[in-house]
């Protein structure tokens, strides 16, 4: 190493002591397993739900139900980002042909400052989206959009919000409305 090279390496050292330490000794450090930059996920193919009391079948010796899914239930591929300033995107492929769409969070609110306390969880609606002729679904709205006028101090910008579920239903006005197209998954 050059002479120049082991002084800047030193002068950076140095730097990190000087200026580093004493401002982490007095202030809290956010613990960054506690800092999610947002809410990530795919959504897969969601299917009814099966009571295993009560499916009428087995495969592979395990109760199953056949699938009411038809065509209005299909799409390729969609992905789902909340991110932290509440900014809400949906973007899908393979929908139907101007499939109407909306998605469905439930979140669970709690307060950052005093008093302190934790919110009743709230599921929040977001307004329909229309997919393309070609089937593809893009949305960006907010959470404060998705909320009621009763569910907007749940998703202020003071709050940490947990997604707690989220669900693809067909739109209102559409034939099917709130049947579950996708749910946060694995793509197999």
């Amino acid at each position: 190493m050059t002479r120049r090279r082991i002084g800047q390496l030193a002068a950076a050292a140095a730097a990190v002591v000087l200026f580093g330490l004493p401002m982490a000794v007095k202030a809290t450090i956010p613990n960054p397993n506690q800092i999610g930059p947002g809410f990530l996920t795919w959504l897969v193919q969601g299917y009814d739900e099966c009571d295993p009391m009560t499916a009428p079948t087995t495969i592979s010796n395990v109760a199953a139900c056949p699938s009411s899914s038809g065509s209005t239930k299909t799409f390729r591929l969609a992905r789902l980002i909340v991110g932290r300033s509440g900014r809400v995107v949906l973007v899908g492929s393979g929908f139907p042909s101007v499939q109407k769409v909306q998605l469905k969070l439930t979140v669970r609110s709690s307060k950052r400052a005093a008093p302190l306390g934790t919110f009743v969880d709230e599921t929040l609606n977001c307004p329909t989206a229309t997919c393309s002729s070609a089937g593809v679904c893009v949305q960006t709205t907010t959470l404060g959009a998705c909320a009621t006028a009763g569910q907007l101090p749940v998703v202020g910008t003071s709050m940490n919000i947990e997604v707690i579920a989220a669900e693809l239903a067909v739109g209102v006005g559409a034939p099917g409305a709130g049947d579950v197209i996708a749910r946060p998954g694995l793509i197999r």
